[in-house]
C-alpha cells in the first residue's frame, strides 16, 4: 500500500464516491441530447468495431479513424455492444469515469503536498501542515460542483471526461517518475520504477489523445509541476522560467490562429449572410446563391465543395482552413476570428469564473454577447488583475497555488486559440481547468480550518457542499427531457438559434407540431438563413400536405449548408409528386455528403420500389439495414420488395424482423397478417390483424 495511504483516506475517498454517486442518480433517465443523434444513435457498432479488424491495413485503418477520436468511438461501440441505445448504460460509464477522475484528484493532490513539504522549509519548518484536507476539499469540491453538469449528464461529453481522466493519470505517473529521477537510485527496483512510470505516462497520454486534442498541454503542466517544486535540483529560476514560458507559449498559439485563415471563405460567408438576402422571397434568394456558387474560388472547388471520397487534401482543409477561417458561428451570431479570440477571454473571466464562484443560470447555450470595442476597459481590467495574480503567486512561496492558477490557465487555453469551435461558450470545456480552481480553493479553505475560528470555517465549507450539491441534483432534472433541456435554454436565452431550433424539432418529436411552428417562425424571424429552421419548417409543411411551400425551404437549405438532411427531404417531395428520378439524384446529393446516411438509402430503396426495380430497391435496404441495424422501417420495406417478387416467406422474414426490432410499429403486424391470410392460416391472421389494430389505436393516442 502506498506510503500515504492511511485510514482517514478510505473514508475520505468513500465520500468522494457516494456523494456524486447520489447527485446523478438521476442523470440516468436524461434521454440522448444534442449530438449524441449524431456520435451515437445513427452510428451503430458495426461501424465502429469493424474499422480495426477490417481487410488491408491495420496500422492504415487506425490512422484514418484517429483525427475522430477513435477511443471515444470506440467507448460508444462498446456501450452499443453491451445494451443497444439503452441510455443508462452510457450514462453509467459516464458517471463512473467522474468518480475515477475524483479519486484520481484526491491523490495528485497527496503526491504534490508530499513533494512540496519534502522540499520546502523556512527555517526547518515546514510550510503545510494540512496535507489531510486539501486532497479531500479538492474532490469533493470538484466532484459536486454543478457547473461538472453537463460534462456528466450529457453523453458526448464523455470526451472531456476520458481526456480529464487520461490526462491525471499520465501527470500523476509523470510526478511520480519525477520523484525518483532526482534522487539517487541506488537500487535496481527503483530504477524499474523510474522506467514503469515513464512508460505509463507516456500510453496514458497517447490513450487521451484519442478522446480529446486538448491533453496536448500536458506536458507545459508537468514542466511547470517541475519548475515549481524542483527548481532547486535542476538550479533553475522558478521566478523568471515561471513568468516567461506561459506567456511564450500564449502569444506563439494565437499568433498562429491569427494568421492561419482563407480571405476566400470570408467572403463567401459574408455573402452567404448578407443583409440583402434578408429582403429578398426564397425564389430570388435561391438564384443568388446559384450565382455565387459560379462565381466561387476553384480553390473551394477542389476542397470545400468536394464530392468524391474523402483523401488527405480534404482532411487538412476540413480540420484546419475550414475551422481557422476567419468567421465562426451563424446568421446574426456570426464573428471574426479575432472577436472569437477576445470574446474567450470574456468568457473566461466574466462566466466560466463567474459560475465557479455564483453557479446560478446554468444553460447548455447561454446568451453571451461577442466582443465589441465597447469592453475593452472591463478586458484589460480582468487582465491586468490576472497579471498581478500570476506575479504574486510566482513571487510567493505558495507553491500549489501557483501550480493551480497555471494548471486553469494552460488547460484552458486551446478553446481561446488554436480549437476554435462554432460556440463560443460550453459548460463542458471547463472541466479539465476546473480541476486548477479547486484545488487553489481548497487550499485557502483548508487554511482556514487551522486557524481559531475552526467552527465557523467548518460550517462555511459544509454550507458551499451542501449548496453546490443541490444545484447539481437541479440541474440533472433539468436534463430529464428534451424538451425541459430546451425550454430551460429558450428562457434564458430568447435569440440564440440553436436553441430556438432544439425546442422547435424537441415538439415535432413530442407531436406538439403547433408549437413547433411558432417556435420555428420565431427563429425565421431571428436568423432568416439558418438552414435547420428551413429543414425543420418544411418538414412540418410536408406534414400538413403543403409540398410546394415545403420545397422551397428545403431547396434553400440545401443551398446555404448541403446538408444531407436537406437532400433527403427534398428527394422524399420528388417522391411524392411522382418525380422518381429527381428524387433519386436527390438521395444521391445527401450520400455525396454523408456517404454512410442510412436513411439516403432507405429512401433509395422506397424510390426504386416505386419504379419497381424490387432487386436495387433491395440492395439499398440492405445497405440502409447495414448501416442502422436498428431501423424499423427498412426491415419492414426490404419485406415489401421481397412481396412484390413474390417471394413470400422471404418478405414475412423481414417482416417479423421489423416487428422485433420495433414492438410497437404497426405495419409489421399489418404485413404479417396478410402472409397468413396468403397462406390460409386464417386464425394467426385474425390475431396479427386484430393486434394491427390495436397498435393502430395506440400510435394515434
Amino acid at each position: 500500500m502506498h506510503k500515504y495511504f492511511r485510514k482517514a483516506d478510505l473514508r475520505n475517498l468513500l465520500l468522494v464516491i457516494i456523494i456524486p454517486s447520489l447527485l446523478y442518480f438521476h442523470a440516468y433517465k436524461s434521454p440522448f441530447h444534442l449530438d449524441d443523434s449524431i456520435t451515437i444513435v445513427d452510428r451503430p457498432r458495426i461501424e465502429y468495431f469493424s474499422m480495426f479488424f477490417n481487410e488491408g491495413d491495420l496500422l492504415s485503418n487506425v490512422f484514418s479513424v484517429f483525427q475522430h477520436r477513435v477511443f471515444l468511438q470506440y467507448s460508444f461501440a462498446l456501450n452499443y455492444n453491451f445494451g443497444g441505445l439503452n441510455v443508462i448504460g452510457y450514462h453509467l460509464v459516464n458517471v463512473i469515469i467522474h468518480l475515477m477522475v475524483s479519486i484520481l484528484i484526491y491523490f495528485l493532490v497527496k503526491e504534490i503536498l508530499a513533494c512540496q513539504s519534502l522540499n520546502t522549509y523556512q527555517g526547518g519548518k515546514k510550510q503545510f501542515q494540512y496535507s489531510n484536507k486539501i486532497p479531500l476539499l479538492a474532490s469533493l469540491l470538484f466532484s459536486v460542483h454543478p457547473l461538472q453538469t453537463e460534462s456528466v449528464t450529457y453523453i458526448s461529453s464523455r470526451s472531456s471526461l476520458a481526456v480529464t481522466l487520461f490526462f491525471v493519470l499520465s501527470l500523476f505517473s509523470f510526478i511520480k517518475g519525477s520523484a525518483l529521477f532526482f534522487k539517487p537510485l541506488k537500487e535496481i527496483k527503483h530504477k524499474i520504477y523510474l522506467v514503469g512510470y515513464l512508460f505509463f505516462g507516456i500510453l496514458f497520454f497517447l490513450f487521451g489523445s484519442g478522446f480529446k486534442e486538448t491533453i496536448v498541454v500536458l506536458p507545459i503542466i508537468f514542466f511547470l509541476y517541475i519548475m515549481l517544486f524542483h527548481s532547486q535540483q535542476i538550479r533553475l529560476s522558478r521566478k523568471v522560467l515561471g513568468s516567461i514560458s506561459p506567456l511564450i507559449f500564449f502569444l506563439l498559439i494565437h499568433a498562429a490562429g491569427f494568421f492561419i485563415h482563407s480571405k476566400e471563405i470570408d467572403r463567401l460567408v459574408t455573402l452567404y449572410k448578407t443583409s440583402e438576402f434578408q429582403q429578398k422571397s426564397i425564389q430570388e434568394t435561391i438564384v443568388k446563391l446559384k450565382e455565387i456558387k459560379k462565381k466561387q474560388h476553384p480553390f473551394l472547388n477542389l476542397f470545400y465543395f468536394s464530392t468524391d471520397k474523402p483523401n488527405i487534401l480534404t482532411n487538412i482543409y476540413h480540420s484546419i482552413i475550414k475551422k481557422w477561417g476567419t468567421t465562426f458561428g451563424t446568421g446574426k451570431d456570426s464573428y471574426s476570428k479575432k472577436v472569437y479570440f477576445l470574446s474567450e477571454l470574456e468568457i473566461i473571466v466574466f462566466y466560466y469564473l463567474k459560475l465557479l464562484f455564483l453557479p446560478f443560470n446554468q444553460s447548455i447555450f447561454p446568451d453571451f454577447p461577442a466582443f465589441n470595442i465597447e469592453h475593452w476597459k472591463t478586458l484589460i481590467s480582468a487582465l491586468f488583475v490576472i497579471v498581478l495574480l500570476s506575479t504574486y503567486c510566482l513571487s510567493s512561496n505558495l507553491r500549489l497555488i501557483s501550480f493551480s492558477f497555471f494548471w486553469y490557465i494552460v488547460t484552458i487555453m486551446p478553446y481561446t486559440s488554436f480549437i476554435p469551435l462554432t460556440d463560443l461558450v460550453s459548460e463542458h470545456r471547463t472541466y479539465l481547468p476546473n480541476i486548477g480552481f479547486f484545488i487553489a480553493v481548497s487550499t485557502g479553505l483548508a487554511t482556514s480550518l487551522t486557524s481559531k475560528k475552526r467552527l465557523i470555517s467548518l460550517s462555511f465549507i459544509l454550507a458551499i457542499l451542501v449548496s453546490a450539491s443541490m444545484l447539481t441534483l437541479k440541474r440533472n432534472f433539468i436534463w430529464q427531457s428534451e424538451i425541459s433541456l430546451w425550454e430551460d435554454s429558450v428562457k434564458k436565452a430568447p435569440e440564440h438559434v440553436k436553441s430556438i431550433n432544439g425546442l422547435g424539432a424537441s415538439y415535432i418529436i413530442a407531436g406538439k407540431n403547433d408549437k413547433a411552428r411558432s417556435v420555428f417562425q420565431k427563429g425565421l424571424n431571428i436568423d432568416p438563413f439558418n438552414h435547420k429552421f428551413h429543414i425543420n419548417m418544411g418538414v412540418l409543411l410536408k406534414n400538413d400536405g403543403n409540398l410546394d411551400k415545403a420545397e422551397e425551404h428545403f431547396k434553400l437549405a440545401a443551398l446555404i449548408s448541403k446538408d444531407y438532411l436537406a437532400f433527403i427531404n427534398l428527394g422524399s417531395i420528388y417522391l411524392k409528386k411522382d418525380l422518381y428520378f429527381q428524387g433519386i439524384q436527390e438521395f444521391n446529393k445527401a450520400l455525396r455528403n454523408k456517404p454512410n446516411s442510412y436513411l439516403a438509402y432507405f429512401y433509395l430503396g422506397n424510390a426504386y420500389n416505386d419504379l419497381k426495380d424490387y432487386k436495387k430497391a433491395i440492395q439499398h435496404f440492405e445497405k440502409s439495414i447495414e448501416l442502422n441495424p436498428d431501423y424499423a422501417n427498412a426491415y419492414n420495406n426490404l419485406g415489401y420488395s421481397y412481396w412484390n417478387l413474390g417471394k413470400y416467406d422471404e418478405a414475412y422474414e423481414w417482416f417479423v424482423k421489423a416487428m422485433d426490432k420495433q414492438p410497437e410499429f404497426p405495419t409489421s403486424y399489418l404485413n404479417i397478417g396478410n402472409y397468413f391470410l396468403i397462406k390460409g392460416h386464417q386464425k394467426q391472421a385474425e390475431d396479427f390483424l386484430n393486434r394491427y389494430q390495436e397498435k393502430l389505436k395506440n400510435e394515434k393516442k
